[in-house]
Order: C-alpha cells, then sequence, then structure tokens
C-alpha cells in the first residue's frame, strides 16, 4: 500500500494551498480519501515534491504549456463551481433566515395576543373574585336581615302569645262577670 499524507502536507509538496489540494481531490485529479475522522488523506506517489523552478532564462515565452492551460481551465472550472455552490448555499439560507424572521414575527404577534388574552382573563377574574365577594357580602347582611326578622317574628310570637292569654284571661273573667250579672239580673227581676 502506498504512503498517504495530509492535506497540508500535500500542499507544501506541491507548492498549493491547501483549499487546491481539497479542489483537486473533489475533481478526482489528485488521488486521495477520507478516513474515518472525515479527513482527507492523499497517496504520497501524486505528490512527489517539485524543486522549486529557478529558470535562468529570462526571456518572455508566449506560448502557455497545454498541461498549464488544462490546469488553469481545471481550477476556473472548480473556482466557477463552488462559487455557484456558495451562491446557492446563500440564497438557500437567505430564504431560510426571511422564514425564521417570518416565523419570529408570526410568534411574536402570538405572544402579543396571548398575552392580550391572559390580560383579559385575569380582569375577568379578579372581576368575579370581586363579584364573590361581593355576593358573600350580600349573603351575609342577608342572612343577618333574615335573623333580625326571625328575631322580630319570635317577638311577635310571644306577644301573640301573651295578647292570647290575657284576652282568654278577660275572657274567663268576663264570662263569670256575665254570668253573676245574670244571676243577679234574674234575682232583681224576682225581686220585684
Amino acid at each position: 500500500m502506498a504512503e498517504t499524507i495530509d492535506v497540508l502536507e500535500a500542499a507544501r509538496r506541491l507548492g498549493l494551498t491547501p483549499d487546491a489540494v481539497r479542489a483537486r481531490l473533489r475533481r478526482g485529479t489528485l488521488e486521495g480519501y477520507r478516513d474515518n475522522s472525515g479527513s482527507w488523506r492523499i497517496v504520497s506517489s501524486d505528490t512527489t515534491p517539485r524543486p522549486p523552478r529557478h529558470d535562468t532564462d529570462t526571456t518572455r515565452h508566449d506560448v502557455v504549456s497545454p498541461d498549464l492551460a488544462r490546469l488553469l481551465i481545471e481550477e476556473r472550472d472548480a473556482t466557477r463551481a463552488e462559487t455557484q455552490e456558495a451562491r446557492a448555499d446563500q440564497v438557500r439560507m437567505f430564504d431560510e433566515l426571511r422564514a425564521l424572521a417570518d416565523r419570529h414575527a408570526e410568534l411574536h404577534a402570538d405572544r402579543v395576543r396571548l398575552e392580550a388574552g391572559l390580560e383579559r382573563l385575569q380582569d375577568e377574574r379578579n372581576r368575579a373574585v370581586l363579584d364573590a365577594d361581593q355576593a358573600k357580602q350580600d349573603v351575609k347582611r342577608q342572612n343577618e336581615y333574615a335573623n333580625t326578622l326571625l328575631g322580630q317574628i319570635d317577638d311577635l310570637n310571644d306577644s301573640l302569645e301573651r295578647l292570647r292569654r290575657e284576652r282568654q284571661a278577660e275572657v274567663g273573667r268576663l264570662r263569670t262577670e256575665l254570668k253573676q250579672e245574670r244571676i243577679r239580673w234574674w234575682h232583681r227581676w224576682l225581686k220585684r
């Protein structure tokens, strides 16, 4: 099995940035795989160290090598694809953010509505408590009034009973007097 190295070492050996190495791995132009932790591992046979170029030729070269042109086109295409993906992600995240902001506004409106409903219910409960207290006081007053009336009725019953006894006593006395008066009247009449 060939020796593998990490992205930073491959970038150092190839003279590229770590992002460029990752882009080549995604495109498949560089041989590698992801290990169990998700990090890229590059086969070292593809990353033979390249000696730094020291061109002694200072003349201008107008001809671009086909390999360099191909690599540049691949890099450009990869960069465009990454840019398009990033823009699509940005649009998706912006849409998600807008949806979250709308949901937040809905939840805030619901919260305000629920708080108003809670305040209304608390006011109704307070009014109900006050009404119940008032009703208790009214019942207490009515009970006191009823007790007063019952006391007056008892007093009237006592007075009526006393008057009935007095009347009976008076009736008994008047009957006795009437009896005596009748006898006296007959006695008076007979004596004449």
